[in-house]
């Protein structure tokens, strides 16, 4: 026969398992109830998505297509949460943290100069340019994450410009200003060189 010092130890010992168990229950229990709020916040308000903004594209002079630096794939900017497109206002305020290959140099061919014009034409509204420097002092390309600063402050200028803000796009084309899409929505996808000189950004929009 066990002692009562034995029999009290296997009765706190049954009775801390006991604890134990009633713990892990509530845990799963709770872990259930967090679960089905997600679902239910999720049918009331669904999760927001990303869809293109579309563009016109720019067409430039043949005599400015015809160097073999065009046929290079397009500079993607990715964001290694979602594998979509970076947020404009990170990149413009400098939070890089998500940006894929932030510091890595931009794959561009030696033919492009350290000048570029990047160009933007929402379709219903006019187009507009700003020239940015896409290599550093030395020549070198800069880095995904300064170039995708770089179209960040193009696109914040064209959306602050009062002819964009006061433009009333024909049906079917996206409100840009004022009660339609701000900055906030803006992300930057994929940059496409369009000619010797000038690259197109691919830019989508945050649709709640």
């Amino acid at each position: 026969m066990s002692n009562p010092t034995q029999q009290w130890q296997q009765w706190q010992q049954v009775q801390q398992q006991q604890v134990q168990q009633q713990q892990v229950q509530q845990q799963q229990v709770q872990r259930q109830q967090v679960q089905q709020q997600q679902v239910q916040q999720q049918q009331v308000h669904p999760q927001p998505y990303l869809r293109p903004l579309e563009q016109e594209p720019y067409n430039a002079p043949s005599h400015t297509t015809t160097i073999p630096a065009l046929d290079q794939a397009p500079i993607r900017f990715i964001d290694t949460r979602t594998q979509r497109g970076i947020r404009a206002r990170d990149m413009l305020n400098g939070a890089f943290l998500y940006l894929s290959h932030a510091e890595e140099p931009l794959p561009i061919p030696d033919e492009i100069k350290s000048k570029v014009t990047v160009r933007v034409h929402p379709r219903g509204y006019r187009p507009f340019s700003k020239p940015k420097y896409i290599r550093d002092t030395e020549g070198r390309p800069i880095t995904y994450s300064k170039m995708a600063q770089r179209v960040a402050e193009v696109l914040n200028e064209y959306l602050e410009l009062p002819e964009t803000r006061e433009t009333m796009p024909p049906p079917g084309c996206v409100r840009l200003g004022p009660g339609g899409i701000g900055f906030e929505h803006i992300f930057i996808e994929t940059l496409y060189h369009k000619s010797r000189g000038s690259f197109q950004p691919e830019i989508a929009i945050y649709v709640s």
